[in-house]
């Protein structure tokens, strides 16, 4: 018997789809977006007067965190996409000025390292940019693989949403961070 799908599994299959486009889209970027915040931490180091420091330990971590965030990012971009204004890129700015209105601010007040109170005038401004060119980045390649990739094994769409889904507690621990520190108390090192 050969039956045929019906409107729930197409519609759970193009979600799928979407979350497996958004994952591998947004780490892409992510990793970019990794590189280009390894090199905005070494020009708020150089505005501040700090003497920049390199380890190939610190540059995996922003790298790994990069990629996270951006696979996640991926995803989440892929499930609002079709309610953003725009096309390609220019959905994409509007995605990346959201992200940066809703989670800019934990990200700059739970700055763990304290790196970008160094120079917060050379820090604030360049890691706004990466939020908002990394919704650039993502809108354009997220369409751009779309369009060619046909039909990705639903484990890739699986593993979407187990990365946005694990990536949650890391976006809630930075506004938690960010309560903490905005009531004096510093955590961390």
């Amino acid at each position: 018997m050969n039956e045929q799908p019906g409107p729930s599994s197409k519609r759970r299959a193009g979600r799928l789809r979407a979350a497996a486009v958004g994952l591998l889209a947004g780490a892409a970027v992510g990793v970019v977006a990794g590189v280009a915040a390894r090199l905005a931490m070494r020009l708020v180091a150089l505005a501040g007067g700090v003497p920049p420091g390199f380890s190939t330990s610190g540059t995996l971590t922003v790298l790994l965190v990069a990629l996270s965030y951006g696979a996640a990012g991926g995803v989440l971009y892929m499930l609002a996409r079709e309610r953003l204004p725009g096309a390609g890129a220019g959905r994409g700015l509007v995605f990346g000025l959201v992200v940066l209105v809703l989670f800019g601010p934990a990200y700059f007040i739970a700055d763990q390292e304290g790196e970008l109170h160094v120079s917060p005038a050379v820090g604030v401004p360049a890691f706004s940019a990466l939020f908002v060119l990394g919704g650039v980045a993502l809108g354009a390649a997220a369409d751009a693989l779309e369009r060619r990739w046909v039909r990705p094994p639903r484990a890739v769409g699986a593993l979407a949403v187990v990365v946005a889904l694990g990536s949650a507690p890391a976006l809630l621990g930075r506004y938690v961070l960010a309560g903490l520190r905005l009531a004096g108390v510093h955590p961390g090192p």
